[in-house]
């Protein structure tokens, strides 16, 4: 992988994540070797090239505590593998509370380390686009709250 300065300029370009889990996504009960039923795409890698989620939180304005599961998929979908999981507070990132910063959770197994010893999740490109896929597996959120999954990625020559 690229060293700091190299990393630094081949960066291309910079992507907002946004997406959301509500009543309707419903939940997966996943068990060991199941693959989750209700997802929603967190992330994508670039059209081309490789890409690095540098930042990835969870807010909540749900009043119960959710278990949010983390997974990779290198074939557009069809097969996904856990890279990990986060408890997501009631009401995360409302009010008093912080939100959760997924990236610097100890239960999530898939990232690395950049140049800065700062975590990330590399997305490759071998000419299918990876993808980061995220659901709640406790049970299906409060109907009219939402979970909502934010942060950065940025998309650079491999």
């Amino acid at each position: 992988y690229p060293m700091k300065s190299e990393f630094i300029a081949q960066i291309q370009s910079t992507t907002s994540i946004q997406a959301s889990i509500v009543n309707a996504t419903g939940f997966s009960a996943t068990n060991p070797g199941l693959t989750p039923t209700n997802t929603v795409l967190v992330a994508t890698a670039h059209s081309t090239e490789e890409s690095v989620i540098r930042s990835l939180s969870i807010a909540s304005d749900d009043t119960s505590v959710r278990v949010i599961q983390f997974w990779k998929s290198k074939d557009g979908g069809t097969t996904k593998y856990l890279i990990g999981m986060v408890s997501v507070p009631a009401l995360a990132g409302y009010a008093t509370l912080i939100n959760v910063d997924v990236l610097r959770t100890a239960t999530i197994t898939g990232t690395e380390l950049d140049e800065n010893l700062q975590p990330i999740i590399r997305l490759e490109n071998n000419g299918v686009a990876e993808q980061l896929y995220a659901c709640v597996i406790t049970a299906a959120v409060t109907a009219s709250k939402t979970i909502f999954i934010t942060g950065s990625q940025g998309n650079y020559i491999a």
